[in-house]
């Protein structure tokens, strides 16, 4: 490799490193066109557009690595990767048990070959890779914290906190160890310790850390909040919804707050937080980073004098002892259409409960699909005397209704007068409209519960949100239900069933 491909190689990873990863791409591409072979470039590009959730860039570079250098270790564990994460793991395991077993101390082998294990739900294989490696390797950080994971994925969470608490006396500056070390105190009970350690998740070494540019104002990280607090947006609709809760808290105290949120949110938060200044986010993605731009603040009127991630709200105030943050929800949907939701939703049934329903999931990747529950697991739920169910799902639904109308006889009542996914004023209308909600963890029950609306949210396994007797520690309204095993969704949906009578005043008459 020439010393010029070294140094743009180099630049490259600054770029992607500083929230560019087009341009690193771009630089990449730019210089494979003059030396289309060359698999130190190949290698690199792979690198950078998988970090970036790039992965159709990152397979055909993997790919061409290794045409030219069939036994690259580095480039068989990398393209499996890849394919477990595009929702192909069988390739990946056939592949990485090869590797494996003619290098078992590998340990690069062996991490993959766990992921693309845990794709395929062989728990049992993917603790026996693990347990090998950490008596070759007890010094490995890695291995000690991917072990937690598949200990947490069968529901040995004792065993799982001891193997990531290992994993972080090994590497503490190490923020993807840090980060499950949070999530793991959380899931324990232990909030204080677990928020601070949540704080890993905006280390810039994690390619999912946001950026914040053209943002001067100090972070608040101590005593009293400032004056004139900007309360920043965090990834995910979910969890800004559920953190932005920590914000009538800082009202009371009498702080000035500046309330940043997704764009589709403004009309609704203006509504439930009028003392607040709620503008709406600037925000681009470079991969999977995001990058928010604060150029906005110059025209909004005094700068703020302090700014926190919404995220980082309940290490610096405390979450309650006695009750969730918010224990009956604190947004505000417009009565109006909230009533006239409801009246059109009984029209010719004015008896039933109505309960809305949320069963699956926009992204269809394996790794998310696991925690929605299937069609058929739903039975003790749909068998619910009395109840008129609502689809509340936001994506095409058509299917799925006709499926559960065809397998349990039931019809879910579809809300085609309302965009579900754009409209999130209207949303947060229709769930405070119904009398319970019921579904899998998302952003729609969170919604829900941020209303107020009695809703039983239902969770593969336990989760590291907050929980105080059985509520979510951010909102009073919602009644979190946890599969004991993990994934034993017969048991947990039972539960949930009879959760749900109680929630909506009696489901069953």
């Amino acid at each position: 490799m020439s010393d010029r491909h070294r140094k743009d190689i180099v630049r490259a990873r600054q770029l992607a490193a500083g929230g560019d990863s087009e341009a690193a791409v771009a630089l990449l591409g730019g210089l494979l066109r003059e030396a289309p072979d060359d698999p130190d470039l190949l290698f690199a590009l792979g690198v950078i557009a998988r970090s970036a959730g790039l992965l159709d860039e990152a397979d055909r570079a993997f790919r061409a690595v290794l045409e030219h250098r069939p036994n690259t270790v580095e480039a068989v564990v990398n393209l499996a990767g890849v394919l477990v994460a595009k929702g192909n793991p069988v390739p990946a395991v056939t592949i990485l048990r090869r590797l494996h077993e003619t290098a078992p101390a590998l340990a690069p082998a062996a991490l993959g070959l766990r992921a693309a294990l845990l794709a395929v739900e062989d728990f049992a294989g993917a603790l026996a890779v693990y347990d090998r490696l950490v008596g070759q390797r007890p010094d490995l950080a890695q291995a000690h914290a991917n072990r937690a994971e598949v200990l947490n994925r069968i529901g040995r969470y004792r065993e799982a906190f001891a193997a990531i608490d290992t994993a972080f006396r090994l590497a503490p500056d190490d923020p993807r160890v840090a980060l499950n070390r949070g999530f793991a105190l959380l899931m324990a009970g232990r909030l204080e310790e677990g928020f601070a350690a949540y704080e890993a998740r905006l280390d810039p070494a994690l390619a999912t850390a946001p950026l914040r540019r053209n943002l001067s104002a100090p972070r608040w990280t101590a005593g009293p909040p400032p004056r004139l607090l900007l309360v920043a947006a965090e990834q995910g609709l979910g969890d800004e919804l559920r953190f932005a809760a920590s914000v009538v808290r800082l009202l009371a105290l009498g702080v000035g707050v500046i309330v940043e949120v997704e764009p589709r949110l403004v009309a609704l938060f203006r509504r439930s937080l009028p003392d607040a200044r709620v503008v709406p986010y600037d925000r681009r993605r470079s991969g999977v980073r995001p990058i928010f731009d604060y150029g906005w603040l110059a025209e909004l009127g005094p700068a703020p004098d302090g700014w926190i991630e919404a995220g980082s709200l309940p290490l610096r105030l405390g979450l309650p002892r006695a009750e969730p943050i918010a224990p009956a929800g604190y947004l505000r949907p417009d009565r109006d259409r909230a009533a006239a939701f409801r009246d059109r939703l009984r029209v010719g049934d004015r008896s039933s409960t109505l309960v809305g329903l949320v069963w699956g999931s926009s992204r269809r990747d394996s790794d998310r699909s696991r925690y929605y529950a299937p069609l058929d697991a739903w039975a003790p739920i749909l068998a619910l005397p009395g109840v008129r169910f609502v689809d509340l799902q936001y994506t095409d639904s058509d299917a799925d209704r006709a499926a559960i109308r065809e397998r349990f006889g039931v019809a879910v009542t579809a809300v085609d007068f309302l965009d579900k996914r754009n409209d999130l004023d209207g949303a947060a209308a229709l769930a405070a409209g119904l009398d319970a909600v019921v579904g899998m963890s998302s952003s729609v029950t969170a919604l829900a519960g941020a209303v107020g609306t009695p809703t039983v949210e239902i969770l593969r396994e336990r989760a590291w949100l907050p929980k105080l007797g059985g509520r979510d520690g951010y909102f009073g309204s919602i009644r979190l239900v946890e599969a004991e095993p993990p994934g034993h969704w017969p048991l947990v949906m039972q539960r949930a069933a009879v959760l749900l009578t109680g929630l909506a005043g009696g489901a069953s008459g």
